[in-house]
């Protein structure tokens, strides 16, 4: 990792959209403050792959997550849905949720939500999926198979 630029999401401010002041170590990461993501780009879809199973089999405290030329790497037990949970423990109003994602990242909240992916997912991310749509829009409208749009409701 001395030779490759990561991004880093932090507290800070720091996001997975723009690329670190030149390059990242480990030993520069380690002395920031509240990362909540690290993220590694490469045009090699097999490398991605290769890095994020070598991650998840050497750090049990972490989670490396292959997203075609990205891996996205956050702690044990951090993911989207539970996200969504904390959202909804803050959010007693909030009675229907819909979701979707494309990427490996997303498939626990897929799953747990029974939510849809869109067409360009990979076929592990679709075959999660309650349902493929063409788009955000299809899953946002009343006529949105039902299937697809679950409502989670509260006990």
């Amino acid at each position: 990792m001395t030779d490759k630029k990561i991004n880093v999401l932090s507290s800070s401010g720091t996001t997975t959209q723009k690329a670190c002041d030149g390059v990242c170590r480990i030993d520069q990461i380690e002395g920031l403050e509240s990362i909540l993501q690290i993220h590694r780009r490469n045009k090699d879809e097999a490398y991605i792959r290769r890095l994020c199973k070598v991650i998840n089999e050497r750090f049990d405290q972490v989670s490396a997550f292959a997203n075609v030329w990205n891996a996205d790497i956050v702690a044990k037990g951090v993911d989207k849905a539970a996200a969504v949970h904390w959202i909804l423990n803050r959010r007693p109003d909030i009675d229907e949720v819909r979701v979707m994602g494309d990427s490996a990242n997303d498939a626990g909240m897929i799953r747990e939500f029974h939510g849809a992916a869109p067409v360009w997912a990979s076929a592990e991310v679709r075959q999660t999926a309650a349902g493929v749509l063409n788009d955000a829009a299809e899953l946002l409208e009343d006529s949105c198979p039902s299937a697809i749009c679950f409502e989670f409701r509260k006990n």
